[in-house]
Parts: structure tokens; sequence; C-alpha cells
């Protein structure tokens, strides 16, 4: 009679718990890189339906200069007629849930006394600010150290689209090879959604007047750009994106 070989209960303990180490290792970076897959393309829709509103306002306006048009201000930007607007937001908090809470809670605007019961109150003082803090309130990190970016954007004329974009505009005045930045686009591509790291789902462009996108108005390395993405530049890391064919190498 032929002997039948079956795996041992160690053995298929040890192939499983391979299996699973292996599963730790990547599962992870595939769901980062199917969720920056997912960013990117909202970055490029958000980009190309300012690129086509561009278009139509230099069209409907008959003129050649993107400032005549509703690009004149964000009051005449944000209306229901350039977009599928949710909210146009009285102030930037009523979007962007970056405000800080309310009252002074700075302990450095303490008087200067070194005894040990001041700084004992002091600590006190940190610990009941800190449980003061909204959890709601957002702080958008850098890629570099993961600090606060404090972007601009954040604290500009803002709505909210229906496809749940946050986004601000100002106008800029900034010559640019033969033409000029006439405004800036700042936005959340999933509103106040994580992750909130600048490059990562906030981005800042440029319109200019000839009606077109830019990011920046210098040249600069890729590594460069990348430096500057990951220190809280939403302009480069645009730059970056789309240098590296809509991919996020940073």
């Amino acid at each position: 009679m032929q002997n039948k070989q079956a795996f041992t209960l160690a053995e298929l303990l040890i192939a499983m718990g391979i299996i699973g180490a292996i599963a730790a290792l990547a599962v992870p970076n595939l769901y980062n890189d199917i969720n920056n897959r997912l960013l990117i393309s909202q970055l490029k829709n958000t980009m190309t339906m300012i690129q086509q509103l561009e278009i139509e306002q230099l069209v409907n306006n008959k003129t050649k200069d993107l400032s005549e048009t509703a690009f004149e201000s964000a009051g005449t930007l944000f209306s229901a007629s350039n977009f599928d607007i949710a909210k146009i937001c009285a102030t930037p908090e009523e979007c962007w849930k970056t405000a800080a809470a309310d009252g002074d809670t700075d302990s450095d605007t303490d008087t200067d006394t070194d005894t040990d019961s001041d700084a004992d109150a002091d600590s006190d003082a940190d610990a009941d600010n800190d449980a003061d803090v909204d959890p709601n309130i957002i702080i958008y990190q850098k890629l570099s150290d993961k600090s606060d970016a404090s972007p601009v954007g954040t604290q500009r004329s803002s709505a909210i689209l229906r496809n749940g974009v946050i986004m601000s505009y100002a106008r800029t005045d900034i010559n640019f090879d033969g033409d000029k930045f006439i405004g800036e686009v700042c936005f959340d591509v999933n509103g106040n959604d994580g992750p909130n790291i600048v490059g990562r789902d906030y981005f800042c462009f440029y319109v200019t007047k000839l009606g077109k996108i830019a990011t920046t108005n210098d040249n600069l390395t890729e590594a460069n750009n990348t430096t500057k993405c990951k220190d809280g530049s939403a302009n480069y890391c645009v730059k970056s994106v789309i240098e590296s064919g809509w991919k996020m190498k940073y």
C-alpha cells in the first residue's frame, strides 16, 4: 500500500503565519497607492473644471483677459452659474474647519515669574487648554514633518461644491513669462475629510490673464519642487504631480 503524505498542523500554522506577514506588509502599501490614485483623479478633475470655466468665461465675455470675467473676484466667481455649489461661506471658517478655539490659550503671554508654584499653575493651565481644544478643528499638515502647514487658502473667500470639494479664490498680480497670474485657486479635493495634508488632498494653482493654469513662476529641478511641496507649498505639489506623470512620487 502506498503511504499518503500530508502537511502537519505545525507546517500549516507556519505557512499561514508567513502569508499573514506578507499581507500585513503589502495591504497598507496597496491601500495607500489606491487612495493616492483617487486623490490625484480628484485633483485632475478639479483642474479640468477650472480650465473649462476659464475658456467659457473668455468666450462668453468676448475678451482675452481673464480678469475681465467672473475671475475678477471670489464674489463673482463663486456663483451657481459657474459651479454646482452647495454653500457659499460668509467666512472662511464656515467652509474650512481650521478655526482656532475661542479665547487666548497662549501660555507664553504669562508674566515672568520663576517660582515653582507658578510653573505648576502654568502646567495646569496648559492641561486645561488642551482639554478645551475642539476635536473637530482640522490642522493641515506638512508632508515633511507633520507640523502645521497653515495653508493660506483656508483663510480666503471660499465655497463648498456639491462634489465635496472646498475651494477658495484670491486675486493676485504676478508677472509670468509674458502672461500674468491674476488669481490663485486653493482647494481640498475631499472637503474636511482626511488626510488633510498639503500635497495629498490640499492643492493650489494659479489662473493667468490669458486663461491658462500655472503652478509656479520658476523652473526648479524635480528634487527642489518635491522639497518645497513637502515643506507645505501646495503649488509645488501640483507641479510635482504633473511633472511626474500625474503620480505622487513624493
